[in-house]
């Protein structure tokens, strides 16, 4: 029993760990940082990984609504590897990260998180 105990804590701890090291190949941009890139990149898209209810009330323009449980089974309709995407959530932590770890499964290799709490 002890050592039943003792595995669900290990990997407890190894999910949590997970969820907090470091993503290298994400990138964190202020939203002004995000307009000035906008701007100067050619395949970009910005995808939003609120609910639906939340995009609705405060949607923006130019943004792809998929939802975190509904990425990765419908991201190849809207997005390609090779495109730069900009992930924009409802500024929780984790949401983002998963997302980035859903794209870069699937090959995507630019993937910034835009910070919403500075617009």
């Amino acid at each position: 029993m002890f050592w039943v105990m003792l595995l669900f804590v290990v990997i407890g701890l190894f999910v949590f760990v997970r969820q907090l090291w470091p993503l290298p190949y994400l990138k964190h941009v202020t939203y002004q940082h995000f307009l000035e890139q906008k701007n100067n990149l050619k395949a970009i898209k910005v995808i939003d990984i609120r609910d639906a209810n939340e995009f609705r009330n405060e949607s923006t323009n130019d943004t792809i609504n998929i939802s975190l449980g509904r990425l990765q089974y419908v991201w190849h309709k809207h997005l390609y590897p090779e495109e730069n995407v900009f992930i924009l959530s409802n500024g929780k932590f984790f949401k983002p990260r998963k997302a980035s770890r859903i794209l870069r499964k699937q090959g995507f290799k630019f993937l910034y998180v835009i910070q919403t709490d500075c617009h």
